[in-house]
């Protein structure tokens, strides 16, 4: 797949908590909201300060001490992230550097295909809308069932 047009020194970082094993840059997690613990700890509104469902991307980790949560075994540290680029499979008809649109998944049943993430991306739901910044190519592989897709780099639109 080409180079990412997306640069990451263009895009708002926010500061936040996250558990010391996935900490390093480049390091990328899907934030899955709160817990009942979460609501008793003092750090939570640098833990909480993310979109629930949204993957993000670690860009830079403060030199702070890691801090003690009841979650994280190891600790938390505080890090930049941004959101992560969503990489989406789109009809071939639809592909165009600039197009907005809603997400609709690409229907398929084969779970086993390589390429299966990318039809339906974690962290992306139906309807949400979204903007491509960059058509990266073709599929990598040819799709199983036979549909003519390209993959998209886009991002989310409020």
């Amino acid at each position: 797949m080409g180079k990412s047009k997306m640069d990451e020194d263009s895009i708002e970082s926010k500061v936040t908590l996250v558990g010391e094993k996935i900490s390093n840059v480049g390091s990328e997690f899907i934030f899955m909201g709160s817990t009942p613990e979460c609501e008793k700890c003092n750090f939570s509104n640098t833990c909480m300060n993310l979109s629930e469902s949204r993957k993000y991307r670690v860009v830079a980790r403060k030199k702070e001490d890691v801090r003690e949560c009841t979650l994280h075994e190891e600790g938390v540290v505080a890090v930049d992230v941004i959101e992560s680029p969503l990489i989406i499979a789109v009809e071939s008809a639809k592909a165009f550097e600039g197009s907005s649109m809603n997400f609709s998944p690409i229907e398929c049943k084969k779970r086993r295909c390589s390429m299966y993430r990318v039809c339906k991306p974690e962290g992306l739901e139906e309807g949400e809308k979204f903007k491509i910044d960059n058509v990266v190519g073709d599929m990598i592989i040819d799709c199983e069932e036979e549909k003519d897709l390209k993959i998209v780099e886009a991002k989310l639109i409020s």
